[in-house]
């Protein structure tokens, strides 16, 4: 059968024989398109969302919870179906009469999986700093209030909590250089020692501090520089043991687990300092902040524009562990990255490009344009891909013009501006929160589900 179908093909003329080549090409195009042409997600489900706190903080984790808190109110963490996971209700703060300004009378911090829950109170001259496991009380330690100067009068101020999902609760004593650091584990003091000298000669340098996920490091950023820290536990002691320091802006960086560091210019260090990633590649900012360490970094190149902008130019998707990076398939201007744990899927926004937003800025300043065109919102897309770059699916949004983000919602025919989203561990479904702050009364919130 095969030789007479070769038969046929060499007795046919040269012009049939060419005919046929070219549609074999456009079929095999066709066929390319087709498998690579992303699925559109299905909304499966739309249901409103009642928060038992007003101004809310939303931080988002890739499967099951939705934390919610504000500081000035108990905490409280609620699933995805709207449904309360714990509520505490903080001691009432017992101000001391002595002092004649208080800078905030208590403060708390969740794990970013919304677990573990660490609240300092004023009780007195102390602060007494406890600490939850999804609601229950695991304890409670009595730490000296410490104060400062400040316009004359005596300040008090709190510590700072860092709670990590292990159930290793940081308090840093900031009120001077080289405060006390204390670790706290299941409601006691496991281990204390002296807060980490700043990388910095300037005497009060706008210093910022990162735990690793697995509390064995530590980052002091101050200014264009930062030490890195390994964490060791002797005995009571809680030692710093500096590793090396880098001549390197790192005021967000990305700490992941094995003291893995991803630096706002894109450099890559281990925690013995070797650069195992080139620089010139930046971290992408990410549309919507998400504290949940992720296992990919999505980096850009930055081209200048004349105009004074920067334009969005190549993209790449970094593993800082094994340094393999991979690539989207579809060329374009990302701006949000969210990996499932493995680092097999990637959440990213296909936004307009910032060449595109520059002349459109420079071409409405000089009224060349009308404001029915400069004020137009653009259709965008969050895009789920698939390592080594190929494209899933997708769900469209709107990159507003006021530089918001919005997504419809079929069921009031209103539009959501995004508070919180999360990816599964699998890759396949898509949670989004927003809100509808068109009533005047109040604002409603809704979570949209979507699969493919």
């Amino acid at each position: 059968m095969l030789k007479s179908a070769m038969l046929r093909i060499y007795r046919m003329t040269p012009r049939t024989r060419r005919l046929l080549i070219v549609l074999a090409v456009l079929a095999g195009l066709a066929g390319w398109w087709w498998f690579s042409r992303p699925q559109e997600m299905r909304l499966v489900d739309v249901r409103p969302f009642i928060l038992p706190i007003s101004d809310p903080y939303f931080t988002a984790n890739a499967d099951y919870i939705l934390a919610s808190r504000d500081e000035s109110l108990s905490p409280t963490a609620m699933r995805w179906d709207g449904t309360v996971r714990w509520h505490i209700m903080l001691p009432e703060a017992v101000l001391p009469v002595t002092y004649a300004n208080y800078s905030r009378k208590s403060n708390y911090s969740v794990s970013p999986r919304g677990r573990f829950c660490t609240a300092l109170t004023v009780i007195g001259n102390s602060q007494r700093v406890m600490m939850w496991d999804e609601g229950r009380l695991l304890g409670s330690v009595s730490l000296p209030l410490t104060t400062r100067p400040w316009k004359g009068k005596t300040e008090t101020v709190l510590a700072k909590t860092i709670t990590l999902d292990n159930g290793q609760v940081f308090c840093l004593m900031r009120n001077v250089p080289g405060g006390s650091i204390i670790l706290i584990e299941g409601g006691k003091v496991r281990a204390q020692g002296k807060l980490p000298a700043f990388p910095s000669p300037i005497k009060y340098p706008m210093t910022s501090y990162h735990f690793g996920p697995d509390g064995q490091a530590l980052i002091a950023a101050a200014g264009n520089a930062f030490n890195f820290y390994q964490i060791t536990i002797n005995g009571n002691s809680l030692r710093f043991k500096l590793n090396y320091t880098a001549k390197d802006g790192s005021h967000w960086p990305v700490l992941t687990r094995d003291g893995f560091l991803i630096t706002d210019d894109g450099a890559v260090y281990d925690r013995h300092g070797r650069i195992s990633g080139s620089t010139g590649w930046n971290r992408n900012p990410p549309l919507i902040e998400i504290p949940t360490p992720n296992s990919a970094v999505l980096q850009v190149q930055y081209v200048p524009l004349r105009m004074g902008a920067n334009y969005l130019g190549n993209a790449r998707i970094l593993d800082p562990h094994s340094g393999k990076i991979w690539k989207p398939s579809r060329p374009g201007p990302y701006k949000f990255c969210l990996s499932t744990p493995d680092g097999r899927y990637l959440l990213v926004a296909e936004l307009r490009s910032e060449m595109t937003v520059t002349i459109v800025n420079w071409l409405w300043e000089r009224q060349i344009i009308p404001a029915k065109l400069y004020y137009r919102d653009h259709r965008a897309y969050l895009c789920v891909y698939r390592k080594p770059g190929r494209i899933c699916a997708r769900v469209p949004f709107f990159d507003n013009s006021d530089d918001s983000i919005s997504i419809w919602n079929p069921q009031t025919r209103q539009r959501l501006e995004f508070c919180a989203i999360s990816l599964s561990a699998d890759g396949h479904t898509l949670r989004l929160v927003g809100c509808d702050e068109t009533k005047p009364s109040e604002i409603a919130y809704s979570v949209l589900t979507y699969k493919w």
